[in-house]
């Protein structure tokens, strides 16, 4: 049986998604958190001195996360049936990858400036996010009319995409629901979030802001 340890740091952020894939697949794996200090220790010897990283059976070590997420869904099932349920997955990927290097990061490097933090959430709010989640509410229903999951009849890499980038959009705005509005995609992250191998994990995990 294959090895994985995932390394990051202790929080959610660009590791989460590929923790989910795993916990999603029943694949067992070491969750290695590391501190400040020890990955100063550890930077110089890491793939592009960058976290997260994936190490297969203890000797293969890999970094980006969308690759890693990529790989394991593959790896266990969760991309799709085909090309294209897999290039509808891909889709949302990049949509969030987007959503994230344009809008998000900007909001987070000013999380300590409440003033220019304001400013920059209300931007977003009243514009990007607004299309970012219309286009999530209209892939959904393009499936079963959005009462199942992204694509085909189980859950997939796409949902687990979903339901991390949201959590993540819901921690950053504090005062702003995502939701609010929107029942489709509401009730789809209820339903990804009731799957029982990611309802233990979201109530066992370490609890972190990001």
């Amino acid at each position: 049986m294959v090895q994985y340890k995932i390394t990051y740091f202790d929080s959610r952020g660009g590791a989460e998604l590929c923790r989910l894939v795993l916990k999603a697949a029943k694949v067992d794996f070491v969750d290695e958190r590391l501190t400040g200090e020890e990955w100063a220790k550890r930077k110089e010897g890491m793939p592009l001195q960058a976290l997260p990283v994936l190490t297969i059976d203890g000797s293969q070590v890999i970094c980006q996360s969308a690759a890693i997420a990529r790989y394991l869904a593959k790896e266990n099932g969760l991309m799709g049936a085909n090309n294209l349920e897999a290039l509808r997955i891909d889709e949302v990927m990049e949509m969030f990858s987007e959503m994230v290097q344009r809008e998000l990061i900007k909001i987070y490097m000013v999380k300590d400036n409440e003033e220019e933090r304001n400013k920059l959430v209300k931007t977003f709010v009243e514009g990007p996010m607004k299309k970012y989640l219309t286009f999530l509410e209209m892939r959904l229903k393009e499936n079963k009319d959005g009462k199942g999951f992204l694509v085909g009849d189980k859950l997939s890499l796409g949902d687990l995409a979903i339901y991390d980038g949201l959590s993540l959009l819901t921690a950053l705005l504090v005062n702003v629901d995502p939701f609010e509005g929107r029942s489709l995609l509401k009730e789809h992250q209820s339903r990804v979030g009731s799957v029982p191998e990611i309802a233990e994990w979201v109530s066992t995990r370490p609890k972190t802001k990001f």
